[in-house]
């Protein structure tokens, strides 16, 4: 492990009768030379973050290989395995483990190289994710990097759950000019110690399934890795009686 990413040299010398005859002891031979290959690797969304919404539509997931100790000219095979933090199992999809592999000829000993996966998040939401990568050189494995506790390697899929009451945690609200309607919401798998803002939106629902805006909020909080937070809109009901109100996040 400490070898990572460094070179050796062999040294020979040939003895007779306990004196050195003739020896080979050249540091820039490379045919004595022996390169221990080093990787380390950063997984983000295809938006750049480490988190990305739960919706029903395929994201790409990008994860970028740096090397260092490979031989120019020659050609590799990186592969990469998307793996679930928690059960340190693959992620499947379609029955299949979500795989990727790109094949490239560096140029120089140390350089980037990036590994594309498309995954639909639509079932994932809560889930936390890990990039497993090898590197492969004529079939054989030469490189590995797994390590499912490494946030480099990590990304993630929140999820939220919400809950709109009236001040005092009753579903109806009273007529008034000034009256509060609170949100809160349940948060999991986000980043702890990231800043983060909760954005809402009071909607009016209509018969003709219509919805009307009559209030807008927003809070910011700093995140756990799961928790809740609350957001608080000022609403005149006044000329909202017998009236549905839902709120948006």
């Amino acid at each position: 492990k400490i070898l990572e990413g460094k070179d050796i040299v062999c040294y020979e010398s040939v003895y007779l009768n306990n004196t050195e005859i003739t020896f080979h002891k050249d540091i820039n031979d490379l045919g004595q030379t022996i390169t221990f290959v080093q990787e380390r690797t950063t997984a983000t969304w295809g938006n750049g973050t480490k988190l990305v919404n739960a919706e029903d539509k395929t994201f790409e997931l990008k994860d970028t290989v740096h090397y260092k100790g490979l031989i120019p000219g020659k050609e590799y095979t990186q592969t990469g395995t998307v793996m679930n933090q928690v059960t340190g199992e693959p992620l499947m999809q379609d029955g299949q483990p979500v795989t990727s592999s790109v094949t490239f000829t560096p140029q120089t000993s140390e350089g980037d190289v990036e590994i594309v996966f498309n995954i639909n998040t639509s079932a994932l939401a809560g889930e936390t994710f890990v990039v497993f990568e090898d590197l492969y050189y004529n079939g054989v494995k030469i490189a590995t990097h797994s390590d499912l506790k490494d946030k480099d390697q990590t990304v993630y899929v929140p999820k939220i759950g919400t809950m709109a009451t009236s001040k005092d945690d009753e579903k109806t609200l009273s007529v008034g000019k000034k009256v509060v309607l609170v949100d809160t919401v349940e948060y999991e798998n986000l980043i702890k110690g990231e800043e983060y803002t909760l954005k809402g939106e009071v909607v009016r629902k209509s018969k003709n399934g219509k919805y009307k805006v009559i209030e807008k909020g927003k809070a910011k909080f700093t995140a756990d890795d799961s928790g809740n937070t609350k957001i608080e809109f000022k609403i005149n009901t006044t000329k909202l009686e017998g009236e549905d109100l839902v709120v948006f996040e």
